[in-house]
């Protein structure tokens, strides 16, 4: 029996490579397209995601429209109750802007404490605030868009000891998000999830770290480096405010990762030094977020 992302690979890797393609059937099958069907010549074949996102930019005059999906990690709203120094708002997801030169980014965060990849219905933590999954997270970030990007980094609570999803489905679940917005023209990266912090003893809510390390391995398989995001290379305790969650120093991190992509994918030279202080930025970026987060 075909594991449950067998189907959605092929899917995947034609949509990063700019191939003609169909998501796949069921059976296994793929629907036909003019690069699959016999009478096809291919010469239709559509423009890459990439080469289409740089016209996009081009267009608007160098603004890009970014998109985070993703739990408290990639949050921004809650860090700085244990860390004065973490400016609430201003976590990796909005310093992009910081990272991508001359670029005006306009950032929508999705993520939230708590949330799954998973697809769960909507629930509530900690009183009044919405907790949305995945593709509820992806679903409103392109019904409030499309954005160019989306970002995708779940896993951790996927992995929650409470209620553990198998590794199959997980990673079923972060492609065929990745699937979904390239079917909608954006371009999608996947994040790697964080390792505990290094030296620490693993909490009573601590993902086992052969859980995941076992999800990262899967998704450096089955996703190219160029749609990659390796948010848990060399980890450092100091860029942690916990075992599991990151500081100030840990989201600026994240954010030189994810900006680095994004250059490549836009042809844009990678940095070559620290990019200039925040409040010397002549166009900070724009910030949306869910309603009721907090």
């Amino acid at each position: 029996m075909k594991s449950p992302h067998a189907t959605i690979v092929p899917v995947l890797l034609a949509l990063l490579c700019g191939c003609t393609a169909a998501r796949a059937r069921p059976d296994g099958s793929g629907a036909d397209s003019a690069g699959m069907h016999p009478d096809g010549d291919g010469s239709d074949e559509r423009t890459t995601s990439a080469e289409a996102l740089r016209q996009r930019v081009a267009a608007r005059g160098g603004t890009l429209r970014v998109a985070c999906l993703g739990d408290s990690n990639t949050a921004s709203d809650w860090q700085h109750r244990k860390d004065p120094s973490f400016e609430r708002g201003h976590g990796w997801c909005e310093q992009l802007a910081d990272h991508l030169g001359a670029l005006v980014v306009e950032v929508d965060n999705r993520a939230s404490a708590g949330a799954r990849a998973v697809a769960r219905p909507p629930h509530q933590l900690r009183g009044s605030r919405l907790i949305l999954s995945g593709p509820d997270q992806l679903a409103a970030a392109l019904a409030a868009g499309p954005p160019d990007v989306v970002l995708i980094a779940f896993v951790t609570n996927d992995l929650h000891p409470s209620d553990p999803q198998p590794s199959e489905e997980i990673i079923a679940t972060l492609l065929e998000l990745a699937v979904a917005a390239e079917e909608r023209g954006v371009l999608a990266f996947l994040a790697t999830a964080p390792m505990l912090r290094p030296h620490a003893t693993p909490g009573r809510w601590s993902p086992e770290p052969a859980a995941i390390k076992l999800i990262n391995d899967r998704i450096r398989e089955e996703v190219p480096a160029t749609r990659r995001l390796d948010f848990d290379r060399s980890p450092r305790a100091d860029n942690y405010l916990d075992v599991i969650h990151l500081n100030a120093a840990g989201h600026t991190l994240r954010a030189r990762e994810a900006a680095r992509a994004i250059r490549a994918a836009l042809g844009m030279a990678q940095e070559s030094r620290d990019p200039p202080a925040r409040s010397g930025r002549a166009a900070p970026p724009t910030t949306t977020s869910p309603a009721g987060q907090h």
